[in-house]
């Protein structure tokens, strides 16, 4: 497990002392990037208790789609309907994080790789059709534009 960000002393401390973990702190975009396409999965969880969590599109959310990674999400965020679609999401509500995540990511990796390997080519053509840089220039297009 590899985390990055700020963190209250006590939660760094215990994630330092915690075996196969890795704490990086702050991190620059592109070594972001970088631990994104070594990651297998990517977890994009938020509180739904606060608005601005269930309404808000993820920048995790996009990069790991970009990197072609599946990502662990709580079903309350709003921009999961926005992938419906793609089968680039592992979902479960925010209140089940602790009892099913590990559950439902073992399943994912699976013996046979076929259902990760669909999770992250689904994942990257969800970018492609949502968020390439193509894609979004149209947009803003239309949005300035009026249309």
């Amino acid at each position: 497990l590899t985390l990055a960000g700020e963190g209250a002393p006590e939660l760094v401390k215990e994630i330092e002392a915690t075996p196969r973990t890795r704490y990086l702190g702050f991190v620059t975009h592109e070594e972001i990037m970088e631990e994104t396409a070594r990651a297998h999965v990517v977890a994009a969880l938020y509180d739904p208790a606060r608005p601005i969590n269930r309404y808000a599109a993820s920048n995790k959310l996009a990069e790991a789609i970009a990197c072609g990674r599946p990502v662990l999400v709580n079903s309350e965020m709003l921009i999961t309907e926005a992938l419906r679609g793609y089968d680039c999401l592992v979902k479960l509500p925010y209140c089940d994080i602790e009892t099913k995540a590990a559950d439902l990511l073992r399943a994912l990796m699976g013996t046979d790789g076929v259902t990760y390997s669909t999770k992250c080519a689904q994942s990257r053509a969800a970018y492609e059709h949502l968020y390439a840089w193509d894609v979004a220039q149209d947009a803003m297009a239309k949005a300035i534009r009026g249309d």
